[in-house]
């Protein structure tokens, strides 16, 4: 089957391989506190697609602003499924960091704002003086997302030139910048990758780089889906 988006890669992974493990997550005391399989993964990420498309229309951004775990992972696939748009930042440490967002939020216009459920209340709080921010929908999702009976939910049409992702620039020494990262971007980063490193479906990864991060997003979740593999992630702060 030739695989032209990353939505088509995930499923047809949980097709070929449903109950293997595609992610954990380990707590400060190196336990695994929550794990999916590959089926369980494609489930969900339609699952939140599905509710994605209630307020956003596909080719719209969302943000995503999620603490470590694998309620990121399980949102930004739901993106991907969705046709939205994921703008994957870093979550806020402090009400005081939040004007540093201002632009990055205006360059992007999002439709949606999608984060943990233990984060929203406290997220609104801190956005309390960015009126523009707080009108649009908000979503709590990546945990216990469950599919929806009825009729089967149609993803929209996404191909290769569809975009995937936009990822900023740390805004270290300027504004942060935006980078449009297409489905064929990602998919022919993840084939070189691979072929550097040969990893292939008996690969076991394990990484603590923040899922916002170029090489935690795009080589630790997304390689470890393309090979078919398994891996663990730790909190960036352990």
């Amino acid at each position: 089957m030739a695989i032209s988006n990353v939505a088509d890669l995930l499923c047809e992974t949980a097709r070929c391989s449903a109950n293997r493990r595609a992610f954990g997550f380990a707590s400060g005391s190196g336990g695994v506190e929550d794990e999916s399989t590959y089926g369980e993964l494609a489930q969900t990420a339609l699952a939140i697609g599905r509710r994605v498309r209630l307020v956003a229309d596909a080719g719209d951004r969302a943000l995503l602003i999620f603490p470590p775990g694998l309620g990121f992972i399980r949102t930004f696939f739901g993106c991907l499924m969705s046709g939205v748009v994921a703008v994957p930042l870093s979550p806020p440490r402090r009400r005081q960091s939040v004007p540093s967002l201002r632009g990055l939020v205006e360059n992007c216009a999002p439709a949606v704002v999608l984060c943990s459920p233990d984060l929203r209340d406290r997220l609104r709080e801190w956005f309390a003086d960015f009126p523009e921010l707080l009108a649009l929908p908000w979503i709590a999702c990546g945990e216990g997302e469950q599919p929806q009976a009825g009729e089967p939910w149609q993803r929209p049409h996404i191909d290769a030139d569809s975009i995937a992702l936009l990822q900023y620039t740390s805004g270290t020494t300027s504004m942060p910048k935006g980078v449009m990262v297409s489905h064929a971007n990602l998919l022919a980063n993840l084939a070189a990758t691979r072929r550097a490193f040969g990893t292939s479906a008996e690969s076991r990864g394990v990484f603590w780089l923040p899922f916002y991060h170029d090489m935690g997003l795009i080589g630790g979740v997304l390689g470890t889906v393309f090979g078919g593999a398994s891996s663990v992630f730790l909190p960036p702060t352990m």
